[in-house]
């Protein structure tokens, strides 16, 4: 578009003089070319919050701009006519827009753009709630207090579960894609005979064996504060996951999501002492304590499309 610059020069002459007025008064102004308009755009969502890096097509003519950071594009030279503008994205439904450019004129228009139902945010809070009659920890293991039943019994090639107390302490979780942050959240109760020193909450990856459900830990918490909190955001590997066999990979939920599970035990007491004596091919020792009547309740959130605020809890406050 030409710019047109104008300079109107006015001499005020009196009684013969030239007087202490400005010579000259310079004015800027925009002068379309002939027989072409422009369109001035912004893309915004249903929030009114700009939409960058959108694709905008005028399609009669073929030409394309991309809406920048504060979801504004702009087409100049634009031969007057009717037009229709497309904007695109995967995430939403396509915006048609129609458009009429008279010569001369700059055309301002607003596109708003609606996120497909599957791609809109959301999350889901799922409560679980498992159990032990007995818990306990014996520097090695962990888990009921049966646990060394079974762990001989598997030793000698054949596994039988605890034949005295019950328990509930492994959720399977399926997750879907396009997830942005799992959150998990774990309260509890005890006897007042607890010999515990709190409790362990774990997020493990697949890989799940039919045989004690052993997996690879994403994520872990431990202690006596309550709730035990555990936050996961997608493409962030926790500095606490463990590695994958035979490899220096620590564990992570997928893109995709899948399955994983939530798994619960109990934590003895001592654990910040026997922690610290270590086997390399084995790992660190735990505490040593039990417990009777131990009840928990857990919070799995999943955000989707988005992730949780910072400070997200669904636990009651």
């Amino acid at each position: 578009m030409q710019k047109l610059l104008v300079v109107l020069v006015l001499f005020v002459v009196f009684a013969g003089c030239v007087g202490n007025s400005p010579a000259a008064e310079i004015i800027l102004t925009d002068a379309p070319e002939p027989g072409y308009g422009a369109i001035a755009g912004r893309l915004v969502d249903d929030e009114l919050r700009p939409l960058a890096l959108f694709p905008i097509t005028l399609v009669e003519i073929a030409e394309s701009r991309i809406s920048d950071d504060d979801g504004s594009f702009f087409f100049d030279r634009v031969p007057e006519g009717n037009y229709t503008l497309v904007a695109t994205n995967p995430e939403y439904a396509d915006v048609i827009h129609s458009i009429q450019i008279d010569a001369g004129q700059t055309v301002d228009v607003k596109l708003t753009a609606s996120k497909l139902p599957e791609y809109r945010p959301y999350n889901v809070t799922i409560p679980l709630r498992g159990q032990y009659d007995c818990a306990a920890e014996y520097f090695i293991i962990t888990g009921h207090c049966g646990i060394l039943w079974e762990y001989t019994t598997c030793a000698a090639q054949s596994c039988q579960p605890d034949p005295v107390f019950t328990q509930n302490y492994q959720f399977p979780l399926d997750i879907q894609p396009r997830w942005e942050t799992v959150v998990a959240e774990l309260t509890w109760t005890a006897a007042v005979s607890n010999g515990l020193a709190g409790m362990r909450l774990y997020v493990e990856n697949t890989n799940v064996t039919e045989q004690a459900g052993h997996s690879v830990k994403v994520a872990r918490a431990q202690g006596d504060d309550q709730p035990l909190y555990i936050r996961i955001d997608r493409g962030v590997i926790r500095p606490e996951a463990e590695t994958y066999n035979n490899t220096a990979q620590q564990a992570f939920i997928p893109d995709e999501g899948g399955r994983q599970q939530i798994r619960v035990f109990p934590m003895g007491q001592g654990y910040d002492v026997t922690s610290q004596a270590c086997l390399p091919s084995f790992g660190c020792f735990l505490g040593v304590g039990a417990g009777a009547g131990v009840q928990f309740d857990l919070l799995i959130t999943i955000f989707y499309n988005e992730n949780a605020p910072e400070s997200f809890s669904a636990a009651p406050q």
